[in-house]
């Protein structure tokens, strides 16, 4: 699947795909990429009047996504102790 950042309904099409993973990374988006943060806002129009969107599943998402990395086995600060020719890639 291709998605167009400049077209509001390529965009909900994507969505559809996975929506909790993808409305977060509309966030993200609409942040960090201010050229196609008037497509996105149309498009987060829509998907909000979508049958498909939970906010209740998005914050789930997240929450669940948060535990994880939260209960992840990697310790990045070990690694960022080690010198880099001994630091083991992940």
């Amino acid at each position: 699947m291709q998605l167009n950042l400049e077209d509001p309904q390529s965009i909900v099409r994507w969505w559809r795909d996975c929506p909790e993973r993808h409305w977060v990374y509309l966030e993200v988006f609409e942040a960090r990429s201010p050229q196609f943060r008037g497509a996105i806002r149309e498009a987060r129009r829509s998907i909000e009047a979508d049958v498909l969107f939970s906010q209740r599943r998005v914050d789930e998402f997240v929450d669940a996504t948060q535990a994880i990395w939260a209960s992840s086995a990697w310790d990045g600060e070990a690694d960022a102790q080690a010198p880099a020719d001994e630091a083991e890639l992940h």
